[in-house]
């Protein structure tokens, strides 16, 4: 699959085991050398590459533009790109400045300006949502919370689920045993054993 006009390839074993990881152009021309362990696709500019079991990133060109020194790295999103060293997570920008702290235990890509972050505590793993300037503004108090859909996110804390806004606000009650994400205006639900629809009301 083509992306911003490279498409990531590999050489190697069968589904490119110890293979080797490169992207040509739609001519067919190695434009990046396969010698990478592991790739990304390009976004945002940017492709994550792996060496040595480091990662960091190259531009179109093949230049490293931020070093190879991450145990881990996700793809860029909304000019953001979250990364571990020694199991703590935080946030680079495109120049490789680290902009959010790696102090989280986990963490995913920013969507609507948002990140989804974990801490571990003595009361077990937390979440919730950070801003680009690292704010947090969804408290990490949740068992669990999923991406936005439609305005709204799926959130749980002791076994029971419900929804928020991006501001935080419980605008449906944590009451239901299990939860979909909303789509069309819709979303399902399960409570004592009976699954059925409601609305954001």
């Amino acid at each position: 699959k083509f992306s911003e006009g490279l498409a990531l390839v590999c050489l190697g074993s069968v589904y490119c085991v110890n293979g080797k990881y490169g992207f040509i152009d739609k001519t067919g021309n190695e434009i990046i050398p396969l010698k990478y362990q592991r790739a990304f696709s390009f976004e945002e500019g940017l492709a994550a590459v792996m060496l040595d079991a480091k990662w960091g990133f190259i531009d179109r060109s093949g230049m490293e533009v931020i070093p190879l020194k991450y145990d881990s790295v996700k793809s860029f999103s909304e000019g953001f790109a979250a990364v571990e060293i020694d199991g703590k997570y935080g946030f680079i920008d495109n120049k490789g400045n680290e902009i959010i702290p790696l102090k989280y235990d986990e963490a995913e890509s920013f969507e609507d300006d948002l990140a989804r972050v974990k801490l571990d505590t003595r009361l077990g793993s937390k979440w919730g949502f950070i801003d680009k300037k690292g704010n947090e503004v969804i408290p990490i108090k949740y068992d669990s919370v999923n991406p936005f859909y439609e305005g709204l996110s799926a959130v749980g804390l002791e076994c029971e689920y419900g929804f928020i806004d991006k501001t935080g606000k419980e605008v449906i009650p944590l009451k239901y045993d299990e939860v979909g994400n909303f789509a069309n205006g819709i979303v399902r639900v399960r409570l004592n054993d009976k699954w059925f629809y409601i609305d954001k009301n």
